[in-house]
């Protein structure tokens, strides 16, 4: 970054800077990527720069592994009641009834023009990742997925899910149809 910058342009380079150093750490620790796949940590990166750099009304996203962690975020964060509906928590890598999802983004919902129909409160959204190889390659894998879906369905635990090539396209336009789902709902 040059000496001699002031202003937007100082700005747009401490801003690179930044996205460069959160892509660096996604991209090559993959010991501390909470992320089985590389496009799994790649939309986790893009949820995660929308949060921090002011792309979304979210301004928090808390990745927590296991489920004591998950339970000590959400009691922080419900003891500021005013500031419940700009946190966004995502657990990777989430053991369910019979598989294992990519992501659980969880969030607080409150009674809106969009979800009227839902009480306030924590809602989930399961959150899928599908590379070919693991998805839809042969009819018994696409009804499995279908499957597991309506099981979610049945659960009231909606599930968005990603094709691998739609998040290498465009990992923000995947990640802010997450953060719409979570602010608008599903009512």
């Amino acid at each position: 970054m040059s000496e001699n910058r002031y202003g937007f342009d100082l700005l747009r380079d401490q801003l690179v800077e930044f996205v460069e150093s959160e892509v660096e750490w996604m991209a090559q620790d993959k010991n501390e990527i909470p992320g089985a796949s590389p496009i799994e940590r790649l939309l986790l990166l893009a949820l995660l720069m929308q949060t921090r750099v002011g792309m979304s009304e979210f301004t928090t996203l808390a990745i927590c592994r296991e489920k004591e962690q998950f339970d000590r975020i959400k009691s922080y964060i419900d003891k500021s009641p005013q500031d419940r509906a700009t946190h966004l928590i995502v657990q990777p890598q989430v053991q369910l009834e019979g598989w294992r999802v990519d992501f659980v983004a969880s969030f607080y919902s409150y009674p809106t023009q969009y979800n009227n129909n839902y009480p306030e409160g924590w809602r989930s959204v399961i959150i899928e990742c599908d590379g070919h190889n693991y998805h839809e390659r042969t009819k018994e894998q696409a009804a499995k997925d279908r499957s597991r879906d309506r099981a979610a369905a049945i659960a009231d635990m909606p599930v968005l899910r990603f094709t691998g090539s739609e998040i290498w396209r465009d990992p923000i336009g995947c990640s802010q149809q997450i953060l719409d789902f979570a602010l608008k709902g599903w009512g």
